[in-house]
């Protein structure tokens, strides 16, 4: 079971953790703040064109993904094995949950979704699109180059969100 810190972060064994704000390990140095979710965000959830706004989402997806999706591999792996890290595992899970409904949320709140599309189905969609397994599975696995993997991003959440 983690334990809190005296910030409210989760800590976990081996100087992993996970907070509302971003993704962090401890090193020989201290701590190193692996995502920090204001960065990932500035820009994006201000923008006034649906689009717009699902094309800075790839963005801040791939540069995420670049840094971390190795990471949340291994800790896909070893969830099974260890129920701390299941734990963990299902927190990232419920958070980038709680991500993707506030994007869907900042979408909607700029114009419609396509027919017959309502908001926890933007929600599922747009989690589905941020799980980095995806970009291990296109960029890593594949090759893709990252600009591709954005490219295709942006292109792939327009189309499936938004009305033609």
């Amino acid at each position: 079971m983690p334990s809190r810190s005296p910030t409210g972060k989760h800590r976990w064994g081996g100087g992993f953790g996970v907070d509302g704000v971003g993704l962090a390990a401890s090193a020989p140095g201290g701590l190193v703040r692996l995502v920090d979710v204001e960065d990932l965000h500035a820009g994006g959830l201000q923008q006034r064109d649906q689009r717009r706004m699902l094309e800075l989402h790839a963005r801040n997806n791939r540069h995420m993904a670049q840094r971390v999706a190795a990471l949340f591999e291994a800790l896909r792996n070893a969830a099974a094995a260890d129920d701390e890290i299941a734990e963990l595992y299902a927190t990232h899970k419920q958070q980038r949950l709680t991500g993707a409904r506030y994007v869907a949320e900042a979408v909607v709140a700029l114009g419609p979704l396509r027919d017959n599309m309502d908001l926890d189905t933007a929600t599922d969609l747009i989690w589905t699109f941020n799980d980095p397994a995806l970009w291990t599975t296109l960029v890593t696995d594949r090759g893709w180059p990252p600009e591709r993997y954005q490219s295709w991003l942006a292109r792939t959440m327009q189309e499936s969100l938004l009305p033609p």
